[in-house]
């Protein structure tokens, strides 16, 4: 018997020498794990702001036309377009690519603030209030973006402008 004993002593101990060693590693793992999470985390996501329902909001402006152009459509895609645009914003470099996109629908707000004079004043008000309906969800997507780190200065001036044509449009 006292080889048995003797043979559950050194499992025991070669068992023990394996224990420190294995809890270093999975504590190393786990360590690792959470520092992958937590850089991960430090990137910025897209915005978490509801995607908007143009279709629905604009409904009333569906098939107006002022000099040719269907104002449920302009409007409707300059919505879509500022949507997609921000969203797609994640940092400085996707900044920059979203930039000719953000200065179309910047025109496209632009020809709807240029046509508010050939509108009848039913038309205005529709207009005026579908964009005071989106105009909260817009503005969140606008200080997300901003926000992001290195965003703000690339976006800016085009943010600004096309705020200040929605607050017009807003205003009729």
């Amino acid at each position: 018997m006292a080889h048995t004993t003797h043979g559950k002593s050194e499992r025991r101990q070669r068992s023990q020498a394996w224990l420190w060693p294995g809890l270093l590693a999975a504590l190393a793992l786990l360590l690792g794990l959470w520092a992958m999470q937590w850089s991960l985390g430090r990137h910025p996501e897209a915005p978490n702001v509801p995607l908007l329902a143009p279709d629905e909001t604009f409904s009333k402006l569906n098939g107006i036309k002022v000099n040719d152009v269907d104002i449920g459509r302009l409007v409707i895609s300059a919505v879509a377009d500022l949507q997609s645009s921000l969203l797609g914003i994640k940092d400085e470099a996707t900044a920059k690519a979203a930039m000719p996109a953000l200065s179309q629908t910047a025109s496209r707000f632009d020809q709807l603030t240029g046509l508010l004079n050939e509108m009848t004043p039913e038309t205005r008000n529709a207009l005026a209030f579908s964009i005071t309906s989106i105009k909260p969800k817009l503005n969140a997507l606008f200080d997300q973006a901003v926000g992001l780190p290195g965003v703000g200065p690339v976006i800016q001036p085009t943010v600004d402008a096309i705020r200040s044509k929605i607050d017009t449009l807003a205003t009729v």
